[in-house]
């Protein structure tokens, strides 16, 4: 198994992790990563590195990571701060959502890359 580089945006989910690739005895190769490596957001951070936002009509996070982050690939970020189980499920209109600050998500995104 050998691991394989990835070159594209730091903010993907899927580049989060280191990659591999799997040859099997037909000579198929195969790439994948760990989908068992959780990322956890200490529940000790202080309250200024947050702040709020009112979802104003069924959108799924996709779209709500684009409104707030300007991109559409850190919904997981979203996700993993309000302990959202299902990622597919749109939210509410109404739903009160906790989100990290822009200035803060470098920080995010270096502690990730320190623990892999």
């Amino acid at each position: 198994m050998e691991k394989i580089e990835i070159t594209h945006d730091t903010d993907r989910y899927e580049n989060i992790f280191n990659v591999y690739e799997f040859s099997n005895s037909n000579e198929d190769k195969y790439a994948f990563y760990n989908i068992t490596s959780k990322i956890k957001i200490p529940k000790n951070l202080d309250a200024s590195v947050y702040e709020y936002y009112v979802v104003d009509g069924l959108i799924p996070l996709t779209t709500l990571s684009y409104r707030i982050y300007k991109s559409q690939y850190l919904w997981w970020i979203i996700m993993v701060v309000n302990n959202i189980k299902n990622p597919v499920k749109l939210l509410e209109p109404g739903t009160v959502i906790k989100v990290i600050k822009t200035d803060y998500l470098d920080l995010v995104f270096d502690s990730i890359k320190q623990k892999k």
